[in-house]
């Protein structure tokens, strides 16, 4: 496992991320190797799930969308034959999510919309890496990851109620989370399935 390490005199602690597939230490410049090495090494359960995470997609693997399980087989080409899924790059396989997904998520939205008493949104839909969702309650708008194909009913549907509720309630309060329990006792249990989910990376 190769580790960069970074040395910042301002820092007063370690820090330690996973990014594109590369093992980051930010470390206070008086830090000596030794307890660098001790502290990527307590953390390996953690760099493993992480670099698993973000390794990109190989012939043989799985991916379940709206939990139907396809068999990637990497290719020059993009397309659907029977449960194979053959790839090609990170934008034909956006399209072909949404292009399977898009019908199914805009009705459990419309569904939940009319649930909870709103009307007159509009909802668009992105791929994110660092966000399920988002809101902006001023337009009325409301922005769906692509990605949530990837999740269970219920995770669909928690990441759809809790963009709902920001249109009552605006940031992360403890009121937040009780107008969201109103309508999804089992949040918490349903996000925990969402944050589980791995981005596909081609």
């Amino acid at each position: 496992m190769n580790v960069t390490v970074i040395r910042k005199r301002r820092n007063k602690r370690m820090y330690l991320r996973v990014k594109d597939g590369e093992v980051v230490v930010t470390a206070p410049a008086f830090v000596s190797d030794q307890e660098i090495e001790a502290f990527v090494h307590s953390r390996s359960d953690w760099i493993a799930l992480q670099l698993e995470k973000n390794r990109p997609l190989q012939t043989g693997d799985e991916l379940n969308i709206l939990q139907e399980t396809y068999t990637v087989i990497r290719d020059d080409k993009t397309y659907v034959d029977g449960h194979r899924l053959h790839l090609s790059d990170q934008k034909a396989l956006q399209a072909l999510i949404l292009e399977k997904s898009e019908a199914y998520l805009r009705k459990r939205f419309a569904d939940w919309q009319d649930r909870m008493g709103y009307a007159d949104l509009t909802l668009k839909f992105g791929f994110y890496t660092s966000k399920w969702g988002s809101c902006q309650p001023a337009k009325r708008l409301i922005r769906l990851n692509g990605y949530l194909a990837l999740c269970d009913p219920e995770g669909i549907d928690a990441v759809i109620v809790h963009e709902l509720c920001h249109l009552k309630v605006l940031g992360h309060s403890q009121r937040f989370y009780q107008e969201i329990s109103k309508w999804l006792p089992d949040y918490k249990q349903a996000m925990a399935s969402v944050k589980r989910i791995r981005i596909p990376r081609v």
